[in-house]
């Protein structure tokens, strides 16, 4: 079989298996329910992406954070969630089907790519499928804890595997064209730098600054691992080469003028958090501290020693590849440790490549040598599916839920009625009107509806516990009418979106003479403030 033909088979089998969460939802609508395709892993995530994707599709070039109430102009450029809302517009398509449509060209993309790379590191096609695999799907040890309940600051015990999807491939494949287009692009930088401090000819090489300029614009905390890991590089090669002095300077000269590119992104997000108090307060509560070390350690499982014997098997047989990728794994999993870094937990993105890369040097060893010649296609199998364990799982655990819905702690559906809501406020209500709601309502109308709500995400949302307050504060019937008006004007709200499940507050809104009910179906009703 052609090589195309054994990668296209190869993003065939990746696209099924990652989609078959939503693949199940989709079948599973009904006339009564709408699927909402969340990312089973962060569903306000999801709002977050959304949003985007829905300002885009009404005509932003620049977004705001609707996840927040606080005033704010619209200033943030992320050039992928602007094409996905292009794209979503001209061909038509629902946000949730763009976004996943998106995502699955992105996965492609990556695989054509880290295929190429992986044939520059093992000869024979057969061990190519087979790094092919392991970095696709695999795993760590967190099916031995998979049925335990983590919450609040427990989950940074839990093994990893379970959690970060951005610390594993195939997770970041089933969650978005954000994880997966950002480590294609960190793992392009990275594999240029490398083949620049060879000497070799780095092909597109005039696209290297191009793509981290992109990476800081789409992710840029993995500009902060992008630059780490080519430090650190550059000081073992030169401790290690000890290079001419011509060579010295064409090598910086060529990397230096690639990461050119990235000041200009580097003085637009610095700016952007002094420029208005919204993005400052998001960007302060930004706070992602690292999981423990024994998590970390379960999140890899058994990568871990297979990619020791990688190490010791082939340092020398692949001359500088090995020591590279060793430099990258080990640069990213210091540097998620440093103290004072808020970001500690996304410089885990990416790392499950080099690491994976590794580890299936040492398998690939261990099955040329240790295995009987007729069993290595099924070990070769066998080990595989025993290192995805954990992801075959969550997988599992996804599409259940997915059919099942009551056994998640979101809505995994939306009502007719309120997919027929949402359309009515798109259309009646500017993109900057305030939507006061519950919490998963929130995500839900900043998403699929592109306005911005009050609370919706614990990040991005500014003072999340305090909006949540207020929330509970404006829907309690002991509230008396001074202080709810207070609540209102404080959070800049213009309209209310009520469902039956807020009655139980006690208040009605239909009985206030401030709020002029807009719309009603379906057990929910949308308000409209008076007097301003």
């Amino acid at each position: 079989m052609k090589r195309w033909h054994q990668t296209g088979l190869v993003i065939i089998a990746l696209w099924l298996a990652t989609s078959a969460p939503q693949i199940a939802g989709w079948l599973n609508q009904s006339d009564a329910q709408r699927y909402l395709a969340r990312i089973p892993s962060n569903p306000s995530d999801t709002a977050a992406y959304y949003s985007d994707i829905e300002q885009a599709r009404q005509g932003r070039w620049l977004f705001a954070n609707q996840l927040t109430s606080e005033p704010q102009r619209p200033s943030l450029f992320h050039p992928l969630w602007l094409v996905t809302g292009w794209l979503a517009a001209l061909g038509r398509l629902t946000t949730p089907v763009a976004f996943q449509a998106v995502r699955l060209i992105a996965l492609a993309l990556f695989v054509i790519v880290l295929d190429s790379i992986i044939s520059q590191i093992f000869d024979r096609r057969q061990h190519q499928l087979i790094a092919l695999a392991i970095v696709a799907t695999s795993s760590g040890l967190g099916w031995l804890v998979a049925a335990q309940t983590f919450n609040g600051r427990a989950i940074l015990g839990a093994p990893i595997d379970l959690w970060v999807d951005e610390a594993n491939t195939f997770r970041s494949f089933s969650h978005s064209a954000l994880f997966i287009g950002s480590q294609l692009l960190l793992l392009l930088v990275l594999w240029a730098t490398y083949w620049q401090s060879q000497g070799q000819p780095v092909r597109h090489a005039r696209w290297v600054g191009p793509w981290l300029a992109l990476l800081g614009l789409i992710h840029p905390y993995d500009l902060v691992s992008a630059a780490t890991v080519t430090v650190v590089w550059l000081s073992v090669w030169v401790a290690a080469d000890a290079p001419d002095r011509n060579r010295l300077k064409t090598v910086f000269r060529v990397i230096a003028e690639w990461w050119l590119w990235v000041v200009p992104v580097a003085v637009y997000y610095l700016a952007l958090p002094w420029q208005q108090a919204a993005m400052r307060g998001w960007f302060l509560q930004n706070i992602n501290p690292s999981p423990s070390v024994a998590a970390l350690l379960m999140g890899f499982g058994l990568l871990l020693p297979l990619a020791a014997v990688g190490v010791a098997t082939s340092w020398r047989a692949r001359g500088r590849l090995t020591p590279f990728l060793v430099c990258w794994a080990v640069t990213v999993l210091v540097i998620i440790y440093a103290p004072q870094l808020s970001i500690q937990r996304r410089l885990l993105s990416g790392v499950h490549i080099p690491l994976a890369l590794l580890a299936a040097g040492g398998f690939m060893w261990l099955l040329e040598r240790n295995i009987v010649s007729r069993l290595k296609p099924a070990v070769a199998l066998l080990g595989v599916a025993a290192l995805a364990i954990t992801n075959l799982k969550l997988l599992q655990a996804d599409v259940r839920d997915t059919r099942h819905p009551d056994g998640r702690d979101y809505p995994i559906y939306a009502s007719r009625g309120t997919m027929r809501a949402l359309d009515w406020l798109r259309r009646n209500s500017s993109l900057d009107d305030v939507v006061l709601a519950n919490f998963w309502d929130g995500n839900t109308i900043a998403g699929l509806a592109g306005r911005p709500v009050v609370f919706a995400h614990p990040n991005q949302t500014v003072a999340s516990w305090k909006r949540e307050q207020d929330w509970e504060t404006f829907i309690r019937s002991a509230t008396t009418p001074s202080d709810r008006q207070a609540v209102v004007s404080r959070l800049g709200a213009r309209w209310l979106y009520w469902t039956e499940a807020e009655t139980l507050g006690g208040y009605r809104p239909e009985q206030d003479s401030r709020w002029l009910m807009r719309y009603r179906d379906d057990g929910l009703a949308i308000y409209q403030l008076q007097g301003r």
